[in-house]
């Protein structure tokens, strides 16, 4: 039942800091702590490797201090860097790759439907003007919470949709 508790609280944090992203275009820090505190008495749990979780914790750190930077540099928001880094604890070096890169997809997709929906609902005035002026009026923003979430569920071992895990390893973890 805990190891069931252990795989499933980290996808629904991942979820509540996404809806909350998306609801209100910020992520608490209470949430990103308890994420990122969860880790080692999870970890702990499932029997990890004291030097597994020393890895963990690197590609944590590594991914905050990166996200800080792209933070500084305007490229990524507050919450959405701690959130990458709490994330990228519970994924770890191995899974870092995939993390990234589901992450960046899940981006794009987000950030393209919210450039088309912002669109479509502008008044019609501004459909009268050509395409420059549209987009250039159009300046929606992007809950990267969501895309975040999505990659670091889909890049979790053993996590609700990671590929690798079948139902009957749920159902007898249950």
């Amino acid at each position: 039942m805990l190891m069931t508790l252990s795989t499933a609280l980290f996808p629904l944090l991942m979820i509540v800091a996404a809806a909350w992203d998306v609801l209100s275009r910020r992520i608490p820090n209470p949430l990103v702590l308890v994420l990122a505190a969860l880790f080692l008495p999870f970890a702990w749990v499932q029997g990890m490797p004291v030097s597994e979780m020393l890895m963990h914790l690197v590609a944590g750190l590594a991914v905050l201090m990166a996200g800080y930077v792209a933070f500084a540099l305007g490229y990524l928001g507050g919450g959405d860097a701690k959130l990458m880094g709490a994330a990228a604890l519970w994924v770890g070096l191995s899974g870092m790759p995939q993390f990234l890169v589901l992450t960046v997809l899940a981006g794009g997709i987000l950030a393209l439907g919210v450039l088309l929906w912002s669109m479509l609902h502008y008044d019609l005035y501004f459909w009268s003007e050509g395409l420059q002026q549209r987009l250039a009026f159009v300046k929606p923003s992007v809950p990267y919470g969501f895309a975040i979430a999505a990659g670091a569920i889909l890049s979790v071992p053993g996590s609700w949709l990671d590929p690798t895990a079948s139902i009957s390893t749920w159902l007898t973890q249950i």
